[in-house]
């Protein structure tokens, strides 16, 4: 069982270290720039299943992955306004586990950034990251994603993907047909293109 937490970064460097199974329900960042590292112990599950909206944040959130850890991350993300994320996993012991999955939209007529790092260091074994961005992107609105995956040791299994698509014409079709109106059909594609759980 995971102890449910939140994490409320505060000061420009945050450190906090992950002794036991740890799923985080929210997230919330300063305006101001911000580095948060998160050391996960050896055995450790750190996990996240929920949607973020951010408004001008300028981060990085780096996870420290020892022997035997599992992360599991899956975000939604509503970028407002110009945003500059990064998410950096590096798999420092053995037999670590990763998976990042991430949606993210554009929610205004600006320009976010969204930078992924997976990194397996050498001399580490039987290593395993996957990473998945998907990002819904408008007329006027832009994500430039930036994923980068860094392997250092022969002995991992190691994949990442971007996706980048606009809305399908013919889901909006379809909801319009149903008497939905171009906003409202708008709003109901992103909810579902965001929704992890379904």
């Amino acid at each position: 069982m995971s102890k449910e937490e939140k994490i409320i970064i505060k000061e420009k460097i945050q450190n906090i270290n992950v002794k036991e199974n740890l799923n985080i329900i929210e997230w919330q960042f300063p305006n101001d720039p911000f580095v948060c590292n998160i050391y996960l112990d050896d055995n450790v599950v750190f996990e996240t299943n929920c949607l973020i909206n951010l408004e001008k944040v300028n981060g990085q959130i780096n996870i420290y992955s020892n022997n035997k850890s599992i992360v599991n991350i899956s975000l939604g993300i509503v970028f407002n306004e110009e945003n500059n994320l990064e998410i950096k996993n590096s798999l420092i012991g053995n037999e670590a586990y990763s998976k990042i999955m991430i949606k993210a939209i554009q929610k205004d007529d600006e320009k976010s950034i969204l930078k992924t790092v997976g990194i397996i260091n050498e001399k580490t074994k039987n290593n395993e990251f996957l990473e998945q961005i998907k990002v819904l992107n408008f007329k006027k609105q832009q994500i430039i994603c930036l994923p980068e995956l860094l392997v250092y040791s022969n002995e991992a299994v190691a994949n990442h993907n971007a996706t980048i698509k606009n809305i399908d014409v013919e889901e909006l079709f379809y909801l319009n047909s149903k008497g939905l109106s171009n906003d409202l059909a708008k709003k109901i594609i992103k909810e579902g293109f965001l929704n992890f759980n379904k």
